[in-house]
């Protein structure tokens, strides 16, 4: 019955069976197409911190002239893409320290989302340092890819801090849905 459905740009929401409050879109400062979705859920008398992320494309963004990897036609689009990634992981990073910046550390907090990165990258690495684990590296299985085109591989996180255990996590495959398969985590507070 609660959504932060009215706070975004139509791209990112959270649905919740508990209620969602202080639910605010940060991120627009650094890409007016950035989507984080910040808000805090109570359940159970717990407060805990969400942010819901779609950090930025390599392929789009509103610093960047819009190329996929199949587009890629002779040595200057090659470029172009080259110059994109870089730019995208710029701009990943920044919204990672943005996230940070707003953490409340004190609650349980969970970070997750369609991120457009892997585990290692600067962004990935931003939330490591301060404590965050990535539910896949410690209950997954495989490397559990979300994203099947150019390749596969996983782009999509869940991770949390050490107000919460996790309990299993697994991957659901999109069937049509989307591009992405999901990643399904259940956590609890110790």
């Amino acid at each position: 019955p609660y959504s932060t459905h009215i706070v975004c740009n139509d791209s990112h929401y959270f649905y919740s069976k508990y209620p969602l409050s202080q639910s605010k879109w940060i991120g627009r400062e650094i890409d007016s197409i950035s989507s984080i979705i910040q808000c805090t859920m109570m359940m159970d008398g717990h407060r805990i911190n969400l942010f819901g992320c779609h950090l930025s494309s390599n392929n789009c963004s509103s610093n960047n002239q819009s190329l996929r990897p199949n587009q890629i036609s002779n040595i200057f689009d090659f470029w172009t893409y080259i110059k994109n990634v870089e730019a995208a992981s710029e701009l990943r990073k920044l919204e990672a320290k943005l996230i940070v910046d707003s953490l409340h550390m004190e609650h349980p907090t969970m970070i997750l989302g369609d991120m457009n990165d892997v585990s290692g990258s600067p962004a990935l690495c931003t939330f490591e340092y301060v404590g965050f684990k990535n539910a896949w590296w410690k209950s997954g299985l495989g490397f559990g890819a979300t994203i099947h085109s150019p390749i596969s591989y996983r782009i999509d996180h869940i991770l949390y801090n050490n107000r919460m255990r996790l309990h299993s996590i697994c991957k659901i495959g999109a069937n049509g849905l989307s591009d992405h398969d999901a990643l399904v985590a259940v956590l609890g507070i110790p």
